[in-house]
C-alpha cells in the first residue's frame, strides 16, 4: 500500500505538468474540429421601401440558423449572435412571404464559419402603406394670469408646422399637432420656451421635430379715458351730445398707443327709426376700429337723435324736448 502511493506521489510535479498538458492538447485539438451547430441569432428586418412599413406584431425576434466551423468560432459566433439581416426594398404586395437565406447572416470577417441553413426558411410580412402630411403646430396653454394680465396678440411656434408620417389612413384623420400645455404666468416680460409636442395618440407616427420654441408677449392689464371724442352722425341729423369720453381698457402696450384718430364712435343705424319725432329720439352708440385685445364703453352711452330741418333749432333748451314731444303727439293729420 505504501509503495503505490509512493509511486503516485513521486515526482508529482511532474506528473501534473503532464496531465495539464495533456488537457491542453485535447482542449486545442477538439477546437480545431468542424461541427454543426443551431445558434440562435437576431431577425433583422429592413424596409427600405419609402412607401410602405411593417405592419406585423407578431414578428419572431431571432431565427435559428445552423452552422459549420471549428468549433472554437462556433463559440465566439454563439456570444457575438450576429443578426440575420432581411433587407426589403421594393413592396409588392400588403401580405407577403419572404425566403429567409442563410447568406442573410452579417458573419464577422475573423471567423472561419458558414451559414447552412435557417428555420423557419420563410416570414409572413404585412406591409401598411405610407402617408406624409405638413400639420399645423397648435399652442395648448393653462394660464394663471388673473386680470390684471393679458396675453399681447397671439402665441406662436417655431416651427409653425411639422411634417408626419405614417400609416396613411391614419395620417389622412390627423388635425393639428398640439404641444404639451405652456403655462402663462404674471409678468411684463416677452418669453420663449422649448415646448415638446404632445405625441399621446400619435404611436407609429413620425414627427419632423418633437419640440417647438414657443414665443409670445405678456402685458399689465390698463384703463384709460379719452375726453371729447366726436360722434360720427350721417346727414339729416343732429345728435346731443356731440361728443363723448371713451373708456379704454387693454394690454397697457394697446391701449396707450391708442389714439381718436384709430377708431370711430357711431350710432347704431338699427336703432334709427325711417321717421324721427322734432323732440328726437335717443339711440344707443358703438365703437368701431379697435384692436381685439382693447375693450371699449362709451360715456354715456347713447345720444339723442334729433331731425334736421325748419322745424328743429339746435339751439333749443332741452328742457323743452320733452314738451315737444308731448305737442307732436297732440298733433292731428289735418296740421
Amino acid at each position: 500500500m505504501a509503495s503505490v502511493f509512493r509511486q503516485v506521489t513521486e515526482n508529482w510535479k511532474l506528473k501534473t505538468l503532464a496531465f495539464a498538458l495533456a488537457v491542453l492538447l485535447w482542449v486545442v485539438v477538439s477546437s480545431e474540429q468542424v461541427t454543426n451547430n443551431w445558434i440562435g441569432v437576431p431577425l433583422d428586418v429592413q424596409v427600405t421601401d419609402p412607401d410602405y412599413r411593417i405592419a406585423s406584431s407578431d414578428l419572431p425576434s431571432e431565427v435559428e440558423v445552423r452552422f459549420s466551423g471549428p468549433a472554437r468560432d462556433l463559440l465566439d459566433l454563439a456570444l457575438r449572435r450576429p443578426p440575420l439581416r432581411l433587407a426589403v426594398s421594393d413592396v409588392q404586395e400588403p401580405v407577403e412571404t419572404l425566403a429567409l437565406d442563410p447568406r442573410m447572416v452579417q458573419l464577422p470577417a475573423q471567423v472561419a464559419v458558414s451559414a447552412l441553413e435557417v428555420r423557419p426558411a420563410a416570414i409572413r410580412l404585412e406591409f401598411a402603406a405610407i402617408g406624409t402630411r405638413i400639420l399645423p403646430v397648435q399652442v395648448q396653454v393653462t394660464s394663471r394670469l388673473g386680470n390684471e394680465w393679458a396675453l399681447v396678440d397671439s402665441i406662436t411656434a417655431d416651427p409653425p408646422e411639422v411634417r408626419v408620417r405614417g400609416p396613411r389612413d391614419v395620417v389622412a384623420g390627423l388635425g393639428p399637432v398640439k404641444t404639451v400645455p405652456v403655462e402663462l404666468l404674471p409678468g411684463d416680460s416677452s418669453f420663449s420656451r422649448l415646448v415638446p409636442l404632445d405625441t399621446a395618440g400619435l404611436a407609429g407616427i413620425d414627427l419632423s421635430t418633437l419640440e417647438v420654441r414657443v414665443m409670445g408677449k405678456l402685458d399689465r392689464i390698463v384703463q384709460r379715458t379719452i375726453e371729447g371724442v366726436g360722434v360720427d352722425v350721417g346727414p339729416g341729423v343732429f345728435i346731443l351730445p356731440a361728443d363723448v369720453d371713451v373708456v379704454l381698457r387693454g394690454p397697457r402696450g394697446a391701449v396707450e398707443n391708442v389714439s381718436p384718430a384709430f377708431f370711430r364712435v357711431v350710432v347704431s343705424i338699427s336703432e334709427i327709426p325711417s321717421r324721427i319725432p322734432r323732440g328726437g329720439i335717443p339711440v344707443p352708440l358703438r365703437i368701431d376700429g379697435l384692436r381685439p385685445d382693447v375693450r371699449a364703453s362709451v360715456n354715456p352711452p347713447s345720444v339723442r337723435l334729433f331731425p334736421v330741418g325748419p322745424q328743429f333749432d339746435p339751439l333749443l333748451p332741452p328742457s323743452l324736448i320733452p314738451f315737444l314731444d308731448t305737442l307732436g303727439s297732440r298733433r292731428t293729420p289735418s296740421e
